[in-house]
């Protein structure tokens, strides 16, 4: 039997077909896709939909990070920004204070930066907020500081949740570098509530900051801005999100930039000199791109700018 070959027409619409897939699906999520010169065959990697963590294991880590993990689910939220219709970032948050109207989220500060430019923030972003029932409800950004990379998000009150006790965070001793720590985070998309064990590193992060410290809980960008907290349940930090390790902000910087937003409503500063601007959370490395992948059972698209092949699709 003789093969048939397709003919170019016939590729090109398949091509032009994914192409107005991928732009459906990635567009509104912030996310680039391949031009149409492009080869099929790239993955789309550092997405804010990336899971982590595994709340669904039956050994004892797996129970005892899942205990953690719910006893503080009803104050973890997930927050996303949006430049008109286009999703600007992700990221997690915990509810901190409770009022008859009104509740208040801490998160990190990437919810509103400009990504060229850090010291910057993107003017008039929607923030919608996922509440732990999967609810979406509009947010207001109401404080921020770009030293530290923290900002306070506000938004209607529901009295099934709760304000996490942040107050009560722990004392940074010896005990603690030997302690469980538990990282929490929840999907914006799914609204699923994922947490990461791991215990305190005796290092500095590779950022250039004096004040970020280091776990071992393995989280991905949906973890930014989400709790760390130890055995007990207590604060102990707000998470960043770095290639080869986890930063996270310690619960005695948090709670001076929250007493001085409620004071001063400013930002918070100290002498200090090191500031966690330094890449935190959106550094352009950790962007999501598209990568090319080692197989070739796929069609393919070159990207003429990359000068790569990327796969997108299996036949």
């Amino acid at each position: 039997m003789r093969k048939r070959w397709r003919t170019p027409s016939r590729f090109n619409f398949k091509r032009e077909d994914l192409t107005s897939a991928l732009r459906k699906v990635h567009l509104p999520r912030g996310y680039p896709i391949p031009s149409e010169h492009s080869v099929v065959g790239m993955r789309l990697v550092n997405t804010f939909e990336e899971h982590f963590g595994d709340l669904d294991g039956n050994n004892e880590e797996h129970a005892r990070v899942k205990l953690l993990a719910s006893s503080i689910s009803k104050s973890v939220v997930s927050l996303a920004s949006f430049k008109g219709s286009v999703r600007h970032f992700v990221c997690t948050g915990i509810i901190f204070g409770h009022m008859p109207s009104e509740m208040s989220i801490l998160t990190s500060a990437s919810l509103v930066r400009c990504l060229g430019d850090k010291a910057k923030f993107v003017n008039k972003l929607k923030i919608k907020v996922r509440l732990p029932s999967g609810k979406l409800v509009v947010g207001k950004l109401w404080k921020y500081d770009y030293k530290y990379n923290i900002a306070v998000v506000k938004t209607k009150s529901f009295p099934e949740f709760h304000a996490a006790h942040v107050h009560n965070g722990v004392q940074f001793n010896s005990e603690l570098f030997q302690a469980n720590l538990v990282a929490i985070g929840r999907g914006y998309e799914s609204g699923e509530l994922m947490a990461s064990g791991g215990t305190l590193l005796h290092k500095t992060s590779r950022l250039d900051s004096q004040e970020l410290m280091i776990s071992t809980c393995k989280i991905t960008k949906a973890g930014i801005g989400g709790p760390l907290i130890d055995s007990s349940g207590n604060f102990v930090g707000m998470n960043f999100y770095a290639k080869d390790e986890t930063p996270f902000m310690p619960v005695s910087i948090l709670l001076k930039c929250l007493k001085h937003f409620e004071i001063f409503g400013l930002r918070w500063y100290t002498d200090c000199k090191a500031s966690t601007d330094a890449a935190v959370d959106n550094d352009p490395a950790d962007c999501p791109r598209f990568l090319c992948q080692s197989s070739i059972s796929a069609i393919f698209y070159k990207d003429v700018n990359n000068n790569c092949y990327t796969k997108l699709l299996s036949p």
